[in-house]
């Protein structure tokens, strides 16, 4: 399976720069370009380590052939389920099923045709960072926090993630049985 994301908004405006450099005490503007690279690693990480999309992204997947049973979608929140669609060897299939539940997934009808499978669907918070989740956009300005504090250090074993952000985007995680 090949997952591929392709952003509909502007993915620099994560956090603010503004808040995030509060939160780490830091009250003069020589590492704005720093902080700005950290918001960007650190959202990119926190999409993911929770296998979500923090903005408005559209979710390319493609399969070599439609496999036995159900597809899980692997990036959520979708944000619009009539923007689901399927093609195969190019061909739209409409003839499916979808399971709720937080990690949807794809049950195909009928008999498909072999040949590559491509999955397309829209996923994400919204389209401005205040659409983010609260507890999200705080772990993940902990997390920038944390960065900054190791930033150039060489012990390894300091560079780790936030508690705070392991176990809030641990709620939004996938998990698999």
């Amino acid at each position: 399976m090949s997952v591929e994301r392709i952003p509909m908004t502007d993915q620099d405006a994560w956090l603010t720069l503004t808040d995030t450099k509060r939160w780490a005490r830091v009250d003069h503007d020589e590492e704005d370009p720093d902080f700005a690279r950290m918001i960007d690693a650190v959202a990119r990480e926190a999409e993911d380590y929770a296998q979500i999309a923090l903005l408005d992204q559209t979710i390319r997947i493609l399969l070599p052939g439609w496999p036995r049973g159900h597809v899980r979608l692997p990036i959520v929140p979708i944000l619009d389920r009539d923007s689901i669609s399927v093609t195969i060897n190019t061909q739209p299939w409409a003839d499916l099923l979808m399971g709720g539940g937080s990690r949807p997934l794809l049950m195909i009808c009928g008999n498909p045709p072999p040949g590559v499978v491509v999955i397309e669907y829209r996923a994400g918070f919204g389209a401005l960072p205040e659409n983010i989740p609260a507890d999200i956009r705080q772990a993940m300005t902990d997390q920038v926090a944390v960065y900054y504090d190791v930033r150039g250090n060489a012990n390894v074993k300091e560079v780790t993630l936030s508690a705070h952000f392991a176990r809030i985007l641990g709620r939004y995680r996938g998990v698999q049985l």
